[in-house]
């Protein structure tokens, strides 16, 4: 179950925070930051936000290589 968050008669309820970790493999790490931003946007609850900017580091450090 994620941190911050109760079952609530079988519901799953969070509490705010950052209640959830996505991540993805593949064999880039383009095509892993995309896997896991669809499977964050599969995720549905009232409330919800998301970052889109995580792995911006390595994307920035990637782009500098080429």
């Amino acid at each position: 179950m994620p941190a911050r968050a109760r079952d609530e008669d079988g519901t799953l309820r969070v509490a705010g925070g950052r209640v959830l970790n996505v991540t993805a493999v593949a064999s880039s790490f383009e095509e892993a930051q995309a896997k896991s931003r669809e499977a964050a946007e599969a995720i549905q609850f009232d409330g919800k936000v998301f970052r889109r900017d995580i792995g911006w580091r390595e994307a920035a450090r990637l782009t500098s290589r080429v």
